[in-house]
């Protein structure tokens, strides 16, 4: 059975961001994954890299699940070394993560876990088997304003900072919103986007 994490990164319990993460969930188990959800809030995850974490050079192997790392850190890391597909899920603030996504990539997405660079000079390569990554934002400005106006810096920051690390994984996106004065049917047909992308199916 192949495993996926789903990332949660908000931190008002019942989120519409909660609720994108378990239709997720419920998508990716529908087609026989085994998933592991981490609600970030809610585990107390630590954002805070450590200097003994910022090494720029590192190749696999143990030494690096636990570099600069508690133990919940290197859980992470190496439940990503296993993963199939990666959701993650978090609302746009000011344009980018929320500090504690900020800090899941900067102590999780680190060299000897998701590339190797030998030296500080050279090209990184990858080292996952990630196939597939969806992320999942919300926010209450028009997709189409996000775009025009702002450059949708969070497509720039998934799709081409983190993407262009994964060895040719997948990786798709979508930006619900406006979430203020949304529809309970708007709601519905964000989540039902939601599990289509997650199952590697378009969306209509």
């Amino acid at each position: 059975m192949r495993r996926s994490l789903v990332i949660l990164a908000h931190p008002r319990p019942g989120s519409f961001s909660h609720a994108l993460a378990e239709a997720a969930a419920d998508a990716l188990r529908e087609v026989r994954h085994d998933v592991v959800v981490h609600d970030l809030h809610q585990e107390g995850f630590d954002p805070v890299q450590r200097v003994e974490g910022l090494d720029t050079t590192r190749s696999e192997g143990t030494a690096a699940l636990s570099a600069g790392a508690d133990e919940l850190t290197a859980q992470h890391r190496l439940e990503l070394c296993e993963a199939h597909t990666l959701i993650v899920v978090h609302p746009n603030w000011w344009g980018k993560p929320p500090a504690i996504m900020a800090g899941w990539m900067d102590r999780v997405l680190v060299p000897g876990v998701v590339y190797r660079l030998d030296d500080a000079a050279g090209e990184p390569a990858p080292l996952l088997t990630l196939r597939r990554l969806v992320v999942l934002n919300t926010g209450d400005t028009d997709p189409a304003r996000e775009a025009e106006v702002f450059g949708d810096p969070l497509d720039l920051i998934w799709r081409r900072c983190v993407g262009g690390y994964l060895s040719g994984a997948e990786v798709r996106r979508m930006l619900a919103g406006p979430i203020s004065g949304s529809t309970t049917e708007q709601r519905a047909r964000w989540l039902c986007h939601a599990a289509r992308l997650v199952r590697g199916l378009p969306i209509s």
